[in-house]
């Protein structure tokens, strides 16, 4: 499996879509991406097929690739992404971070966890953050005895407790839900943004949505920072921006985030990933 995956790897590098969609389109294990990879490669190998049951041939190319690189983290030019992988439940994320630094590791201590546009990430705590707090512990650990007797004069100060953070289990509904408007996108089943999908991933800036009607006021102030962070250039802005995909009006504001990213990575290939 490792060496089929390397292969697939390999073929996405070369930017070698076809095999790396017949690779990947023989396995068991594709998850949410599995239809528009295998219908990708259906695509690529019998196009007049894909033509007489009313598809079209390069649409299904375009989706399969998209979800290829979603399904194995690759960058639109097949190289590796270099992001975090992120996960669309907590949980998860935590599990897969124990899985790499240990089963005693805890958040806050080893690791930290992050909301973001895609879903949970986590990253290990450096030495310089868990500095301060390995030092208070040794000198805590210190014997008595080592210390200099010192009259008692006044009640020591009392050293409030560390602020536990709040669960952010709003965010993770968010992240979630932005993860399952990804992942629908990838799959291809709203082929009328899939020629939004391809100019984007071409470096054309996607236009801003209408929501001069009523039913959009809520998502307004998003919008319009939306569009300066667009405008400027702002990559890592747009994937910071917190907002709440539901309904239309956060589709909507989500597709338009999500073009601009791929977008202006686009354009900017030489942009950290």
């Amino acid at each position: 499996m490792r060496i089929k995956l390397q292969a697939l790897k390999d073929a996405a590098a070369r930017q070698d879509w076809q095999s790396a969609l017949r690779i990947a389109a023989k396995f068991a294990d594709l998850g949410e991406h599995k239809a528009a990879i295998v219908r990708g490669h259906q695509a690529h190998s019998n196009a007049r097929f894909a033509k007489q049951l009313g598809r079209d041939p390069q649409g299904d190319i375009d989706a399969g690739i998209l979800a290829l690189c979603a399904r194995y983290r690759l960058n639109h030019d097949g190289s590796p992404c270099e992001e975090p992988k992120a996960y669309s439940l907590k949980s998860n994320c935590i599990r897969a971070a124990r899985k790499a630094l240990g089963a005693d590791a805890q958040p806050g201590e080893a690791f930290t966890l992050t909301a973001t546009h895609a879903g949970w990430v986590w990253a290990p705590v450096s030495a310089e953050q868990v500095g301060p707090q390995a030092h208070l512990a040794a000198t805590e650990a210190l014997p008595a005895s080592i210390e200099a007797p010192m009259p008692v004069t006044e009640a020591p100060e009392a050293v409030p407790a560390p602020v536990k953070p709040a669960r952010a289990s709003s965010e993770a509904v968010i992240a979630k839900r932005r993860l399952m408007l990804s992942e629908a996108d990838a799959r291809g089943f709203s082929a009328r943004w899939l020629g939004a999908m391809q100019a984007a991933a071409a470096g054309e800036l996607p236009e801003a949505p209408d929501f001069s009607k009523p039913t959009h006021v809520s998502g307004r102030k998003w919008l319009a920072e939306a569009v300066a962070l667009q405008a400027a250039g702002d990559i890592e802005g747009l994937r910071a921006l917190v907002y709440d995909p539901e309904g239309s009006t956060g589709g909507a504001l989500h597709r338009f985030v999500r073009f601009s990213i791929t977008a202006l990575k686009a354009k900017a290939p030489t942009h950290a990933r």
